[in-house]
């Protein structure tokens, strides 16, 4: 045997262990072609039955396996509320290989941390009545130029912890460009336009950096990323982040209270590109008579179709803006998830005009309507253009109402994020809990205990006094 052909063997097996060791799975030929590999006896014969095993174990069915773990029958009889229930309508993240096939990422092949990510928003819940102490809590937000939206994202959550934990102190510091029309927050940094955004000294009991991308600050206790960011190549399922979104392992959607108001006589076009706007004035023109009423604004762009009676708008305070949102006629052009998820708070119906970087995102809810409300597939293909304008007929606009319901209900980010600081205070406050908690989490990981062991078991640990004699 050459030297080529034992560096060859010696990668094959370094392979086969890596695949087991990343998965604890292993495929039921992968003896056999270590023991051809050993004997050096038949080169030809071990490399074909690595490429078989290579290809079959593409196909490995994680997915059931994962969703087979927790089944939903034990969600149910557990009591656990529907928002934390894994909702498996999309598929783990595929990449494509250099042979063409799509495969499944290899950083989605691990199983035992699969299902700590798929049973979080489980495991969070059993913290929402958990008593602590008053602490301080540090919101970070970093904000780029165009992203002022995120700003409003981490002000959100300030009022989410303010309504719900009021014991506690919050600060918020979010690191904005210079140059901001934000000028009213007392423990904002401002930085050149750039230039890597400032990271705020301050003494806190827990650390959040929301929304965030990967990789994060190490010394944050809790970093949520933006949605659909479990795709991108930022997410690591190994390190200790979450993303909001709508894929199973993401965590939902931060809706937000809306304002009531009498529904105007002019539909909200918040637009984003050319594209999608002519998309949704022929849905309208599609949908409604002459004249149409149109309140436009986000970029700079004159619309001269007679159709419409176009009033313009450069800047709105936020207050006003939702304002406008529950007023609007349906459905409103959306140009990011922040207008979005307001649409989808007052119950509106809604067109979207999103950035590139939420395509993922618009997959996920893709998948979802698919599952849940498909009288409204061909409407949503429509906003990529995939398929023509549509008609909202009676059928179509009730599924668009029921799959804002869905959303609100199921996919809601506000009970669980609530959960979750609590959870990490407790981590805090009684060191022993986290030992404890972890130690089961790793025998449902591994195998060792059924989900419905692993709730009932921390459901008791939870009600230990001392819990620093754990």
């Amino acid at each position: 045997m050459t030297l080529l052909h034992q560096a060859l063997l010696s990668e094959i097996k370094s392979d086969l262990k890596a695949f087991s060791d990343a998965t604890s799975l292993k495929h039921p030929k992968q003896e056999l072609c270590l023991e051809l590999i050993n004997s050096g006896e038949n080169f030809e014969a071990a490399i074909e039955l690595y490429e078989q095993i290579k290809f079959e174990r593409n196909q490995i069915d994680i997915e059931n396996l994962l969703i087979e773990s927790a089944p939903l029958a034990d969600f149910e009889a557990l009591n656990l509320p529907i928002h934390t229930h894994p909702k498996p309508y999309q598929r783990l993240p595929r990449v494509r290989s250099g042979d063409g096939v799509r495969a499944i990422d290899r950083r989605f092949l691990n199983l035992p941390i699969l299902k700590r990510l798929y049973v979080e928003r489980a495991i969070s819940h059993l913290y929402c009545d958990f008593a602590l102490q008053p602490a301080t809590i540090h919101i970070l937000t970093f904000v780029i130029a165009d992203g002022i939206g995120d700003y409003f994202a981490g002000s959100e959550l300030r009022a989410l912890i303010e309504r719900e934990l009021p014991e506690h102190q919050i600060i918020y510091s979010p690191s904005l460009v210079e140059g901001s029309s934000v000028v009213n927050e007392p423990h904002a940094l401002f930085y050149p336009f750039g230039s890597l955004p400032p990271v705020p000294k301050v003494q806190a009991d827990l650390q959040i950096e929301y929304p965030t991308i990967y990789p994060t600050l190490e010394k944050s206790d809790i970093c949520m990323g933006e949605f659909g960011f479990i795709r991108s190549e930022h997410f690591n399922p190994l390190a200790s982040g979450y993303c909001t979104g709508l894929h199973f392992l993401e965590k939902g959607m931060l809706f937000k209270e809306m304002p009531l108001e009498k529904q105007g006589d002019f539909f909200l076009c918040y637009a984003r590109t050319q594209t999608s706007l002519n998309r949704y004035l022929e849905t309208l023109k599609r949908n409604f008579s002459a004249p149409i009423n149109l309140l436009f604004g986000g970029f700079n762009y004159k619309i001269h179709d007679p159709y419409f009676n176009v009033t313009y708008f450069d800047s709105i305070a936020p207050d006003q803006f939702r304002r406008l949102i529950a007023q609007s006629r349906e459905p409103l052009l959306c140009r990011g998830d922040q207008s979005m998820t307001e649409a989808i708070s007052a119950n509106k119906l809604f067109f979207a005009d999103l950035p590139d970087h939420r395509e993922p995102f618009f997959r996920d809810l893709l998948d979802l309507t698919q599952a849940r409300a498909p009288e409204t597939v061909k409407y949503f293909q429509s906003m990529n253009g995939d398929k023509p304008p549509q008609r909202l007929s009676k059928e179509v606009k009730s599924a668009l109402y029921k799959l804002n319901s869905i959303l609100r209900q199921e996919y809601t980010l506000a009970p669980y994020f609530t959960a979750l600081i609590k959870r990490h205070l407790a981590y805090k406050q009684y060191p022993g809990l986290k030992r404890a908690e972890s130690a089961l989490i790793d025998q449902f990981s591994l195998g060792k205990i059924t989900f419905k062991t692993l709730i009932l078991d921390l459901k008791q640990i939870l009600d230990i006094k001392n819990f620093n004699t754990i």
